[in-house]
Parts: C-alpha cells; sequence; structure tokens
C-alpha cells in the first residue's frame, strides 16, 4: 500500500510539472495526456486495493493487530470443532462388557437391538 501511494504521489508530481508545461508547449501533449492516463490508473489501483483491505479488515473484526483467536472466522470454527467433537463423543456407543462380537453378517447398518439384546460374545 505504502508502495503503491509513493506511485501516486510521483505520478502526481509528474502530472503537475506536465500540466505546468504543456500550455507554453514545452511539453508535447501526447506525454501529458500519458502522464495523466497513468495518474488515473495507478489512482484507481490503489483505490481497488484500499477496498480489498477493507474487505480483510472486515473478516478480521476491524483489527489487524488482533490476535488469531480473537478473530471471528477463528471463533466460529473453534465453535463448529467444539460441536462436532460433543457430537462424536454423543455418537460412540459403548458396551456393558468386553467382547467380541461374532455372526456381524447377521446385522445391518443401522438395525436397532432391543434392549437388553446379547449378541453372541467370543
Amino acid at each position: 500500500m505504502a508502495m503503491q501511494r509513493a506511485q501516486v504521489e510521483s505520478d502526481q508530481a509528474t502530472f503537475d510539472r506536465y500540466a505546468a508545461l504543456v500550455g507554453s508547449r514545452a511539453v508535447a501533449r501526447e506525454r501529458y495526456d500519458d502522464t495523466r492516463f497513468k495518474l488515473q490508473a495507478d489512482q484507481a489501483a490503489m483505490g481497488a486495493s484500499t477496498a480489498q483491505m477493507n474487505v480483510t479488515l472486515a473478516r478480521l473484526g476491524r483489527d489487524a493487530g488482533a490476535a488469531v483467536t480473537a478473530m471471528p472466522a477463528y471463533q466460529l470454527a473453534a465453535a463448529r470443532l467444539g460441536e462436532a467433537e460433543r457430537a462424536l463423543r454423543h455418537a460412540t456407543v459403548r458396551a456393558a462388557f468386553s467382547g467380541v462380537v461374532t455372526e456381524v453378517n447377521k446385522l445391518a447398518p443401522g438395525q436397532y437391538l432391543a434392549a437388553g439384546t446379547l449378541p453372541s460374545v467370543w
């Protein structure tokens, strides 16, 4: 951003110099026009960079120096991770006693067993 700002300032100085000289024909009109268009293009590029910087700052919660853990995107990801871990803990089925289930081929995915049903244990 500082480099673009310096380029725009340099372009502005050159444009101002040529603007003063073009009336007395000390500088060709073509050079004056080229300088004016270069200044406008560099100003537009700096405007686009400023807009991109504002978008990035908005994603950071308006504080570029903020800790990563304070950023909204990080907090959202941490909340989603916590919810996924909680769901995983609740999805784990614990057996009443250890053993090995046999005749697994008789079980179908999603099949429910009645409470107290004892599978064949090996």
